[in-house]
């Protein structure tokens, strides 16, 4: 069938953007094997509920005792001016760090990082502090959301060579009146000595993912139709 003069002068502008879309694909796709070329993830999906003499999970990224980290959830803490609070706390070994904060002069509270932030040389590091709570007030109160909501926590370790690490531990946590708990959803390290790792970001919006899809689709009908002019 013969085309008209308007199809052939549209197929230029419409294969240029189907190629535009299919590299714009191309580059999404690669883009996670990349980033993640040397991150090792560990699922856990483990749920501890407190306890009045303390309920705690240990995990261990670099395999050593001296870096563990471990999460304990605690009910009825002395506090002032509550009297008594349910908290969620974090604590590393030796060997070990978390990105934390300092609220002078009463707290040491586990930093909450969202998806997108770096862990490396220049964060903030500590031994451990409060990660969740009930109780709190004004700025002196933990980051975490105390609803189920997950953060991120970013910590470091040494191995057995003394060279440093950086990861990140995907955390929820509950802290209410009469109970409280946490879940350790997963962890992440670089293992890479000395390279900064970001916590992930968003899992692509539906129209990302349409791109993505159209791209690929691009792909095929580019190669078909110059085929046919061969």
């Amino acid at each position: 069938m013969k085309k008209s003069k308007r199809e052939l002068k549209n197929h230029p502008r419409l294969e240029k953007k189907i190629a535009a879309y299919a590299i714009a694909s191309a580059a999404v796709l690669a883009a996670p094997a990349a980033a993640h070329a040397s991150v090792v993830y560990t699922a856990v999906n483990q749920t501890v509920d407190g306890t009045t003499t303390g309920a705690t999970y240990t995990f261990d990224p670099g395999g050593l005792s001296s870096d563990d980290i471990t999460l304990e959830a605690i009910l009825g803490v002395p506090s002032v001016p509550a009297g008594t609070e349910n908290d969620v706390d974090v604590s590393a070994g030796a060997g070990a760090g978390i990105v934390e904060t300092f609220e002078p002069p009463f707290e040491t509270y586990a930093t909450a990082l969202s998806g997108g932030s770096a862990i490396g040389s220049a964060s903030n590091f500590g031994t451990g502090g409060k990660l969740a709570s009930n109780a709190g007030f004004g700025p002196f109160e933990p980051q975490w959301p105390t609803n189920g909501s997950d953060a991120y926590l970013g910590f470091y370790f040494t191995d057995s060579s003394n060279d440093t690490h950086y990861g990140w531990a995907e955390i929820s946590a509950v802290a209410g009146a009469t109970s409280d708990s946490f879940t350790l959803v997963g962890y992440a390290y670089q293992t890479t000595a000395g390279v900064t790792i970001d916590t992930p970001s968003a899992v692509p919006e539906p129209s990302s993912l349409a791109l993505i899809a159209l791209g690929a689709a691009g792909l095929v009908v580019l190669r078909r139709r110059r085929a046919a002019h061969v």
